[in-house]
């Protein structure tokens, strides 16, 4: 297998588990996966929410950290940027979108902003 197959193959396989994430958890909580609302929720939950909408939120990110932190031991060599982090988080900012999981539709799912 080439270099460029393998990483096509990574990718793919790797979006492929992000659809099927946020497809799973648009189906069984009927929320959209946009992770700056759900740590915003986590972090300074708003009245309307119950403990157990707070819970689900909290295990969210840690599973975003530590699934981080399994792959990083994992595989060490797996995650090198390719341009300069100044630029990355430009990118990052410039992406924005979804600030509050309620008010606002997260891109990939297609669905328009309010």
């Amino acid at each position: 297998m080439t270099p460029n197959t393998y990483a096509a193959l990574h990718a793919l396989s790797g979006g492929v588990l992000i659809g099927l994430a946020s497809w799973l958890m648009l189906a069984a909580l009927g929320r959209v996966a946009g992770v700056s609302g759900i740590a915003a929720s986590a972090l300074v939950p708003l009245p309307t929410d119950d403990n157990s909408d707070r819970f689900w939120r909290i295990a969210f990110i840690l599973g975003l950290i530590l699934g981080g932190a399994a792959a990083s031991v994992w595989l060490p060599n797996s995650a090198q940027a390719l341009r300069p982090i100044w630029l990355l988080i430009v990118a990052g900012l410039l992406v924005g979108g979804c600030y509050d999981g309620r008010r606002h539709y997260h891109r990939p799912c297609r669905r328009p902003f309010n």
